[in-house]
């Protein structure tokens, strides 16, 4: 098994490098953009914009999943099953943009502090501009083209940032936002079509079609509840609070976004790909534990390091008026604990043909998290929603180890093990920064917020190091045995 797994870990994490550069790449130009867009407007107007592009978002997602993951997970495919899936693709891409139509303009009409219909109207046309080209980008996937797919990206990211900031220099407010996202969605369907060879005939098998949409409905739904948890959350705030606590929130969740997009989808997009066609449980159990061990090794640091530097640092950039989305912003990177599971033990279901259960895990991680939320707002406005947020590491961890005890031949020991040393050494290395930046007083420094977040990256570090090493040897070794096959010495690395 160390041979196999070593020889996965090499391509697993060659693939996690390749869709880690394209999404840096991308994520890096829209939050630069979106904290952009945010300097030059008001928190009210910069919410309103994000509640809309949010809500295109939402049916952005709704026709990648329903298209994208069927033809990655499919064995075989043939002229007649990737037509097929081109069409469904483009008929659920209409249908989402004439639903998003009718819910934003229900969200505007039926609440006091909300206005401009038509941003919502012109954001929910980004689920049929991305529609053309998802079995594009689902081929690529599936024969792990990442390479390909990250130059494309950074290509379509720039021209979408300069047409959207010449809109931003014109006056255009919040249509500079919307604007932003549609280009993006535009270019990248552009884009895959002239880099890919497949053009769909017209062709329609009915068995097919709905063979592909049993698949999907279920992955539909629990990708809109996981991977768009959070811009729910957010058109919820800004129903309840006001378009001002919807856009202090994606600021703060543009830092959660930003190092999710690096550090976390590289490898949850690798998931699915690699464990489709693996039967052997034991070999299923044992590569689940090292992605998970990797993936929280490599993130929870990260998001710890942002979330007790984010306050001084919204401040530092932002001035004094984007604090909240600092403190925001805290909150929401703490909520990773809860967070760091679903994304790796969701997609492993759906791919050892469990589809229902990985919904239902979406479901509680869903509802937890949005009932949590809006209590805390509810109760202490935006800083209480999302503490309310990190709190639901307390339902949402014990349900998803529970899944992994129950599906997978794993002890709860081997679990722990795995996670045990990246969640005890981030939390103290929060700990630490905060503290450090607490001393200096309330004033906020560059100097100090630099200093203290070095010292906490060297704390983590041995910490970790030493911690894995002490009490997983195992994993130590296959750990420094892919990363020597990944670096220029270790030779050329797969695609």
């Amino acid at each position: 098994m160390s041979a196999q797994a070593g020889g996965f870990g090499q391509k697993f994490l060659s693939g996690s490098l390749w869709i880690m550069l394209r999404l840096l790449g991308r994520q890096a130009i829209q939050s630069l953009a979106f904290f952009a867009f945010a300097y030059f407007m008001d928190p009210a107007s910069f919410g309103l914009a994000s509640m809309a592009t949010s809500l295109g978002f939402l049916g952005r997602l709704v026709v990648e999943r329903g298209a994208r993951d069927r033809v990655i997970q499919r064995e075989e495919h043939d002229a007649g099953t990737l037509s097929t899936a081109f069409w469904l693709a483009l008929a659920l891409g209409a249908g989402m943009t004439v639903l998003l139509g009718i819910i934003g303009t229900v969200i505007v009409r039926s609440t006091a502090d909300l206005s401009g219909v038509s941003l919502f109207l012109a954001a929910a046309c980004v689920p049929l501009l991305v529609a053309p080209s998802r079995v594009q980008e689902g081929l690529l996937r599936r024969d792990f083209g990442f390479r390909r797919l990250a130059g494309l990206q950074m290509v379509v990211s720039i021209l979408a940032l300069g047409v959207s900031m010449i809109i931003l220099k014109m006056g255009a407010g919040p249509w500079a936002v919307v604007i932003f996202v549609l280009a993006e969605a535009l270019f990248l369907s552009v884009a895959l079509w002239i880099a890919t060879p497949f053009r769909p005939d017209f062709l329609f098998d009915a068995e097919e079609a709905r063979e592909q949409l049993r698949f999907s409905g279920a992955v539909i739904v629990g990708a809109v509840l996981t991977v768009g948890n959070l811009r729910i959350i957010e058109i919820g705030l800004g129903v309840l609070l006001g378009p001002a606590a919807a856009g202090f929130f994606r600021l703060g969740v543009q830092v959660n976004r930003l190092l999710t997009q690096m550090l976390r989808t590289p490898v949850n997009n690798m998931v699915l790909p690699s464990f489709a066609r693996l039967s052997d449980p034991a070999a299923i159990a044992g590569r689940m534990l090292d992605v998970s061990a990797i993936s929280a090794l490599v993130t929870l640091p990260a998001f710890a390091l942002a979330a007790a530097g984010s306050p001084d640092l919204f401040e530092l950039v932002m001035g004094q008026e984007w604090r909240p989305a600092g403190v925001a912003a805290l909150w929401i990177c703490l909520g990773i604990y809860a967070q760091m599971l679903p994304p790796i033990v969701n997609p492993v279901l759906i791919s050892t043909g469990r589809p229902f259960e990985a919904t239902r895990l979406a479901m509680v991680v869903f509802a937890a998290s949005f009932a949590f939320t809006m209590a805390g707002g509810t109760a202490y406005d935006l800083t209480g929603a999302t503490i309310g947020l990190a709190a639901v590491v307390t339902v949402v961890l014990p349900y998803t180890i529970w899944l992994m005890l129950r599906h997978f031949q794993l002890e709860l020991s081997a679990i722990l093990r795995a996670l045990a040393v990246s969640f005890v050494a981030s939390l103290a290395t929060f700990g630490l920064v905060a503290g450090l930046l607490a001393i200096g007083g309330e004033a906020p420094s560059a100097s100090r917020l630099v200093l203290a977040l070095a010292a906490g990256v060297v704390f983590y570090l041995g910490l970790a190091l030493l911690g894995t090493w002490t009490f997983d040897k195992p994993r130590f070794s296959r750990l420094r045995q892919s990363a020597a096959k990944l670096s220029p010495r270790g030779g050329k690395t797969a695609e």
